[in-house]
């Protein structure tokens, strides 16, 4: 009876020293501790010879001076940085929110975000990819990610770099659970736009349609002549902007067998923006002698 009460003890003692490290919930980080990554953190270097570090040489914390970055180097790199295992609650906010920079952003290889509900390690193939930029700039850029799919499980969140001889990739002020307004915030540019063209042509020009919040912006167009119609084209006139993301409204007007002269129209964009939900934006064409 001894003996296996001993084997018991030891049992246990043994699965408490191979579990995994648990992070707190809320989950944060900001590397601002030691020049080690802290516990329960894990780096996995899949291919080449650079790999994920904590650094001095930028930082986006404020009073802060560190965050994490992987180097390029020549070859194709493959670094994967894990979170400790965090458990996720059934109720709460879901959003993973980080701030991400990108050096030598012309020569962008890939940076994306995965999770796993099994293992840690990258080589069990059980990462789900649930975020990627096509491309990047030379800037801090916060990125909100929903994980409310993954509410009331274990999970492990990996920041992955991929590259040959490619750009660098700063992340920093790391954080799940907060609180966060989930809004979508719409800017439009320019307010106004005015356009020449010749009376025997068309040209182009466009408006921007921003998204600053996190939530998915949702919009439609509609655009009425002042004056004389059928000479201005909008597209597209619906569609949805994703969360800190552009969407480019192309205007093209024709000048075909139109007296010289300004022309006017108002294009409206309205959108799930409760606290903007709607822009009008004047517009001129002027038809002129080329």
């Amino acid at each position: 009876m001894k003996a296996k009460l001993l084997f018991t003890f030891f049992a246990a003692l043994i699965f408490l020293c191979i579990k995994p490290a648990m992070a707190d919930w809320p989950f944060t980080e900001d590397f601002e501790g030691s020049d080690e990554f802290p516990a329960g953190w894990a780096v996995y270097n899949q291919a080449g010879s650079a790999t994920w570090e904590i650094t001095s040489n930028n930082n986006h914390t404020p009073d802060g001076s560190k965050s994490a970055w992987h180097n390029y180097a020549s070859g194709m790199q493959d670094g994967w940085l894990v979170t400790p295992q965090i458990s996720m609650p059934t109720e709460g906010y879901f959003f993973l929110t980080f701030w991400h920079f990108n050096g030598d952003a012309t020569w962008y290889g890939k940076n994306s975000v995965l999770v796993s509900t099994g293992s840690h390690d990258p080589a069990d193939n059980e990462y789900v990819e649930v975020w990627t930029v096509p491309e990047v700039t030379n800037q801090w850029v916060q990125v909100f990610i929903d994980l409310e799919a993954y509410a009331g499980e274990d999970i492990y969140i990996a920041f992955r770099y991929e590259g040959d001889f490619a750009h660098f990739w700063f992340v920093d002020d790391i954080a799940l659970g907060e609180e966060v307004d989930a809004s979508p915030v719409m800017v439009v540019t320019p307010l106004e736009v005015e356009q020449s063209v010749g009376q025997t042509g068309t040209s182009t020009n466009r408006i921007n349609i921003h998204n600053e919040g996190i939530g998915t912006l949702t919009y439609d167009i509609d655009f009425e002549y002042v004056d004389e119609d059928g000479w201005l084209e909008v597209n597209p006139l619906s569609g949805s902007v994703g969360a800190n993301a552009t969407q480019i409204i192309d205007l093209t007007f024709h000048g075909m067998g139109l007296d010289f002269g300004s022309y006017s129209a108002i294009i409206t964009v309205t959108s799930n923006d409760t606290e903007n939900p709607e822009v009008t934006i004047p517009v001129t064409m002027n038809v002129i002698d080329v």
